[in-house]
């Protein structure tokens, strides 16, 4: 009897180590990647006050696109947190870390965004 294998009560959070994962990428390419959306709307061949009167245009729709990037950070990291008692810990390190790299990003991009939009 005593060499039975008793089995955990705890379940295995493998899915959610991965999930925390695959939202941390998304944050993290939306949250760096909107640092290069000057250059995308104007080139670098524009002058500045272009690109700031075509940024504040922008800035009603990037506010959806902030909401959104900052649900799925928040997403990844309350995922991230509930796969560290996994077996897939490291995954789960990642996708807190990408999802917190990618949250700073986009708030960093909106707050200069809301503070050259209420300076003009």
């Amino acid at each position: 009897m005593e060499n039975q294998i008793t089995q955990s009560s705890k379940p295995n959070r493998k899915k959610e180590a991965i999930l925390s994962l695959l939202f941390g990428i998304i944050s993290l390419i939306n949250g760096i990647g909107v640092f290069y959306l000057p250059i995308l709307i104007g080139g670098l061949n524009k002058p500045l006050p272009s690109l700031v009167v075509k940024y504040i245009h922008l800035y009603g729709e990037i506010k959806t696109f902030v909401i959104v990037t900052s649900l799925v950070s928040l997403t990844g990291i309350i995922l991230g947190k509930i796969g560290l008692n996994s077996t897939k810990r490291h995954l789960s390190v990642v996708g807190i870390t990408f999802s917190v790299v990618g949250l700073i990003g986009i708030l960093v991009v909106y707050f200069l965004m809301w503070v050259i939009a209420k300076g003009m």
